[in-house]
């Protein structure tokens, strides 16, 4: 018989074990968050693209104007670069904080969001506290989030991994909830997907098709039935994502025909089974990982987890089917040679859907065995267990991030230019005028040997500085210099324009910065600038570099510019333009914004033509007064305007119409999204006062 105090003493322990689990998973939070905070990788791929682009965005709208083009990296170009952040909530912060700041905000704010989005989905299945807390515990402390956090810091990988348990709670409360949710939870889906496609790296967004074809599939009923809400939300998540699609396909015109992506799809063998058991005390070996410092690219989320997850399997999921099919997809396509994923990044990132769908399936089948009298103890074991590897884990978070080399994010800092050496190489550009690096310089900081300098590859342009050579991702540079391989586009200025005096005064090129010893035109001045951590680096001033347009006369424009002989392309930076400095071109003045370009010179009753060097796209408009002027490539890669006599100023703009229709689209479906969501929620809020209910 039960005395008074047994009620609560049911209730105290019940109390106990919700504080023991929120411990639990706030412990495996942090432990991730200080990963982010206190040190990263040597790995700054995304401050090149996605965190630069999103940077020029709030940059070009704090002037008033929306950046589909820069000048500031190689002889322009288009924006945005793929992937990027230009839907997320967070830019606008962008704009007061230092990107690398922002980057570790984003970070932790996601990590927030994984971590609860994968509680609430545990609490949707009815598992205990202690259950969801150690499901959103390895969540976070799984394969993907050594990856992402120790090995590649990719923030636009980390935003679609910790949003999937949102979108996939989203897409069970469209499939099993009543009517009156339905159009509420269709376009949050929708809206969600959208975001996190247009904020991530589309081709890692394809890894999760396998989850929406395992829903299709196992819950075809609720799918038929629901057609129409599911429909909204695919059609609100295409718009939204649509830019990202546009400038993709408008670049993909402009990259050599012969150009392949660079994947990786071999299959992972069989031994990679065992990095889901004893990750992080081993690993299997396979030749592809050893790219990757530290081996973060495993299978790996807990041995007993895996157990688990099997026992789970074999009961087909208890009624989560979807979830069963879609580790059975993942797996397919992980383990073998299975499906053309060439638009995959790699496919060992199959592993995520794999996880995502396992841990859940774990949890599942730990619930039903704790509620069994037979398996409860054994349950119980593995459940410990799991604990104990989560905290093994920790180890590899703390040790990689709290270290002498990591402290302090420098590689983030030296990658944003935002480091004491860069303020000394600044204060010795007088004028805001292109930067060349020579090929030894150029090489160097491709593999990161002046990053701690804040010479990360584009990372000058964090500064405002005008930098010819980089790397691109998403866009072609082809006419300039040949395209490293699809969507990546490469400048890396030859030692044959270094040497060439006429070259460099032709494109504007003010400032060379060589290694000592390292031949360069005649005509450079060395200026008087010693960088601390690089006393190897000496930084040229070209006197005579013209500013960033000239004016040729109509006749002169079908000129031959021959490659050097010692070149190994045609591309602009291999060609000899001493032709162009015979014509004597006039000198213009010229002032540039975001996609946006004027340029004045003196009236003439001759036509002409100007010359812009920028890199030439169809899309450039050329106005002068009321008239549209046709616009051309010069030399097959500059822009040019043929300018009728008596024309004193032209302006250029860059309209990508496509790009601008599917941007315009994009936010149109966002506002709308979010007023239906806000509409919805006013008369519901209406219905049930009106029904009496509180």
């Amino acid at each position: 018989m039960l005395t008074a105090a047994a009620p609560k003493t049911i209730v105290n322990g019940r109390r106990l074990h919700r504080w023991a689990a929120l411990a639990l998973l706030v412990a495996a939070s942090a432990l991730l968050a200080s990963a982010f905070v206190a040190g990263t990788p040597p790995d700054e791929e995304e401050f090149r693209y996605a965190v630069l682009t999103s940077w020029l965005h709030v940059r070009a709208l704090s002037e008033g104007s929306y950046a589909f083009w820069t000048s500031l990296l190689g002889f322009g170009l288009p924006q945005p670069f793929v992937p990027n952040f230009w839907f997320h909530p967070l830019l606008p912060l962008l704009a007061v904080l230092e990107p690398s700041t922002w980057v570790r905000m984003l970070l932790v704010v996601h990590t927030i969001v994984g971590a609860t989005g994968m509680w609430h989905l545990c609490r949707v299945l009815a598992l205990r506290p202690m259950v969801r807390a150690i499901c959103a515990s390895t969540f976070l402390l799984a394969a993907p989030a050594m990856n992402y956090a120790l090995t590649d810091a990719w923030p636009s990988h980390w935003i679609v991994w910790t949003s999937m348990p949102w979108l996939v709670l989203s897409l069970w409360r469209v499939l099993d909830g009543d009517s009156h949710d339905q159009w509420l939870c269709g376009t949050l889906l929708g809206l969600g997907t959208g975001l996190v496609i247009a904020n991530a790296n589309p081709a890692y967004a394809i890894v999760y098709g396998v989850l929406v074809a395992a829903a299709i599939v196992s819950r075809w009923r609720s799918v038929a039935e629901r057609w129409r809400v599911l429909s909204v939300s695919a059609l609100i998540a295409l718009v939204i994502s649509a830019p990202n699609a546009a400038l993709i396909v408008s670049e993909r015109g402009f990259f050599a025909p012969g150009l392949r992506l660079a994947n990786n799809v071999s299959p992972l063998p069989l031994s990679a089974v065992w990095d889901v058991f004893l990750r992080p005390l081993s690993r299997s070996n396979f030749p592809w990982l050893d790219v990757v410092p530290g081996d973060g690219r495993t299978l790996f989320f807990g041995g007993p987890f895996a157990v688990l997850c099997l026992v789970a399997c074999f009961q087909r999921g208890w009624h989560r089917r979807e979830l069963v099919l879609g580790l059975a997809i993942a797996l397919a396509f992980l383990f073998t040679a299975l499906g053309p994923i060439s638009l995959v990044s790699q496919r060992y990132q199959f592993r995520d859907p794999v996880i995502l769908c396992a841990i859940p399936l774990a949890g599942i089948a730990a619930e039903r065995g704790l509620q069994n009298a037979r398996v409860r103890r054994l349950t119980a074991v593995l459940l410990v267990l799991q604990v104990a590897v989560l905290v093994l884990t920790a180890y590899p978070f703390l040790s990689r991030s709290w270290n002498a080399d990591s402290l302090g994010t420098p590689w983030f800092r030296g990658a944003t230019a935002a480091v004491p050496p860069v303020d000394i190489l600044l204060s010795a550009l007088e004028r805001p005028d292109r930067v060349l690096y020579s090929p030894r310089v150029d090489r160097g900081v491709m593999n990161h040997t002046y990053l701690r300098s804040g010479l990360g590859v584009n990372g000058l342009a964090y500064r405002g500085v005008h930098l010819v050579n980089g790397w691109f991702k998403g866009v072609s540079a082809d006419p300039i210099w040949p395209d490293e391989r699809l969507f990546y586009a490469r400048v890396a200025p030859p030692q044959a324009l270094l040497e060439s005096g006429v070259a460099l005064d032709v494109l504007g090129i003010r400032y060379v910065l060589a290694e000592r010893g390292e031949t360069v035109a005649p005509d450079l001045r060395e200026r008087a600038v010693t960088i601390p951590t690089a006393p190897e680096l000496v930084l040229y001033e070209n006197e005579d570099a013209r500013a960033g347009a000239f004016i040729v006369d109509q006749e002169a424009v079908e000129i031959h510019a021959p490659p050097f002989s010692n070149c190994a392309n045609d591309r602009l930076l291999c060609r000899d333009l001493s032709a162009v400095a015979r014509l004597q071109p006039g000198r213009v003045a010229d002032a540039r914004s975001e996609g946006v370009i004027d340029v004045t010179f003196d009236r003439s009753e001759k036509p002409r033509t100007l010359v812009v060097t920028e890199m030439f796209r169809p899309a450039w408009v050329a106005i002068a007064g009321d008239d549209n002027l046709p616009t051309f490539a010069f030399l097959d890669s500059l822009l040019a305007v043929r300018v009728p006599g008596g024309t004193t100023s032209v302006h250029l703009a860059y309209r990508p119409r496509l790009l601008l229709g599917a941007t315009v689209a994009a936010w149109a479906a966002i506002a709308g999204s979010l007023l239906a969501v806000v509409a919805v929620l006013i008369g519901s809020r209406r219905h049930a006062q009106a029904a009496g209910v509180p």
